[in-house]
């Protein structure tokens, strides 16, 4: 009568994550005098320094006395987690005092940090800073990504203060018409004019619409300008 040496237990399927750098000895099995092979049948006996491969089936077995019995196959999965997407830089209004979970953001489990790597692990209700950049994560599989997101905070005042502007233009045809790009004067309103938008309009208070051609004639030309935050911070 033969009693044959059982197999030993383990999950068909373990799951890691790709910064933990996972090894033979990170398979979880159950059994005595385990050896792991790369083959169900044959193949090369694995050290338990041997680094996990995605996608890769081991195979275990257990020894009791002198008997080792047959091989269970065990399929790795290690996942690489995409980090969270995001557009930057935000931009907010100062009176909001908006904090990191105001970010638009789409990801699973967002972490916020203050460094590309390594650095510390800010709450949700850490309050946004001028021009610093913060940097997320996303969890899913229970495995955090590696790279992280930057996202740079612009924040803008609830008042905008903006400067009257005078230019002459030549007429360079003598045909006494020329043609503006009225975006060009928009760094002359106000500093930062990025983080604004602007409206034009004619003397009559006409919306203009073909603003990066606009015709002037000859003499004096006036044009309004309504200039606005994209969080609509103005007052």
């Amino acid at each position: 009568f033969i009693n044959p040496t059982p197999k030993p237990i383990a999950s068909a399927k373990q799951e890691f994550c790709i910064q933990d750098n996972a090894k033979i000895s990170n398979i979880s099995a159950t059994g005595n005098n385990l050896t792991f092979y790369d083959s169900l049948i044959g193949g090369n006996v694995l050290n338990s320094n041997t680094l996990l491969i995605n996608g890769n089936t081991y195979y275990v077995s257990q020894k009791i006395g002198d008997c080792e019995g047959e091989r269970v196959p065990i399929s790795v999965v290690i996942y690489n987690t995409a980090p969270p997407t995001l557009t930057s830089p935000q931009t907010f209004c100062i009176s909001e005092n908006a904090s990191l979970a105001k970010i638009n953001i789409t990801g699973n489990n967002i972490k916020w940090y203050d460094a590309a790597s390594g650095g510390n692990l800010l709450s949700n209700n850490t309050i946004l800073e001028n021009a610093k950049t913060y940097y997320a994560t996303q969890t899913t599989n229970s495995c955090e990504s590696v790279a992280r997101t930057p996202i740079t905070i612009n924040l803008v005042a609830s008042t905008i203060v903006a400067n009257d502007y005078n230019d002459m233009i030549c007429d360079s045809g003598n045909d006494k018409k020329e043609t503006i790009n009225l975006t060009t004067y928009e760094s002359k309103f106000l500093a930062s004019s990025s983080l604004y938008k602007f409206k034009y309009y004619d003397d009559k208070m006409n919306l203009i619409n073909s603003f990066s051609a606009y015709p002037i004639v000859l003499g004096n030309n006036e044009i309004y300008v309504n200039i606005s935050t994209s969080k609509g911070c103005d007052k």
